[in-house]
Order: C-alpha cells, then sequence, then structure tokens
C-alpha cells in the first residue's frame, strides 16, 4: 500500500516519543501531525500505539534466512529481502563475497534483476562487491588466488 494515513503510533520528534499521524503518498511520509488531521481521506492504519522509527539500512550482508548472497539466484535475494522487510530494514545492499569470476557474475546478474524488479520486501539497493580489488597485502582472510 503506497498511500495511507497511519494513526495512534509514537514518534520521536525533538529527542520526544510523541503520538502522531501520519500521511503516506506514493510511499513517501507527506505529513506529520500531532492531532488527527486526515484531510484527504487516505485509507487509515492503526499502528496500535507502538514506536514508529525510521527504517535501517543494512549495509554490508552476506546473507540472512539461510541464503547466501554468494549463491543465490533472484528468489533467494527476494527472500533475504522480505525477511529484512520483516525486521524493519528498508533497504540492504548485498556483499558479493571473494569468488571464481564465473560465480561473481552470475552473483552480480542475480542482484542486477532484483534491483531492477519490484516485489514486497526491502530494496535491495545495489551490490557491496568484496574482494576481486583488494591489494595482497590487504586480502586478510580472502583467497589470494581470487583476487
Amino acid at each position: 500500500m503506497k498511500n495511507f494515513y497511519l494513526t495512534n503510533v509514537l514518534a520521536a520528534i525533538d529527542g520526544k516519543e510523541v503520538p502522531a499521524h501520519i500521511a503516506v503518498e506514493n510511499g513517501i511520509i507527506t505529513s506529520v501531525h500531532l492531532e488527527k488531521d486526515n484531510g484527504k481521506n487516505l485509507p487509515e492504519i492503526d499502528g496500535g500505539g507502538n514506536l514508529l522509527l525510521p527504517g535501517f539500512l543494512d549495509l554490508h550482508t552476506h546473507g540472512a534466512a539461510n541464503v547466501d548472497v554468494n549463491a543465490a539466484d533472484e528468489e533467494g535475494l527476494r527472500t533475504i529481502g522480505r525477511f529484512f522487510a520483516s525486521q524493519g530494514v528498508s533497504g540492504w545492499l548485498c556483499s558479493i563475497l571473494t569468488d571464481t569470476k564465473e560465480q561473481t557474475l552470475k552473483a552480480i546478474a542475480a542482484a542486477r534483476a532484483v534491483i531492477e524488479s519490484e516485489y514486497d520486501g526491502a530494496p535491495l539497493l545495489g551490490i557491496h562487491l568484496e574482494g576481486p580489488c583488494l591489494a595482497k597485502e590487504y586480502k586478510g582472510a580472502m583467497p589470494e588466488h581470487l583476487l
């Protein structure tokens, strides 16, 4: 749902948790009211008195929900995104670990397909490509033959 009016939530405003009502249009917060004012008659959702926080971004993840980013196909990446959305993550980067050229390209292709599509999870915002461009003296645990 991209258009709605969220009522009965606590919002962090000026360092305090205050009762608030939030208008969302086209997926973007358009107004925050301290008193109920649904002037556009948006569909209302009761927030149940819960604390409303901004979404979190995960900038470095190798997987979740029993799915490994390097081995994931498009549906596997969507599974990760759905799991993240259920945990308050509103966007993420997949961290592709140092791997063979073929597997790295396969992982990049799957990520690109998900980035360019819409689905019901936290959006995959990009790729954190780990490893192939590391200097050998700073490789850490990365296998040197894959650099």
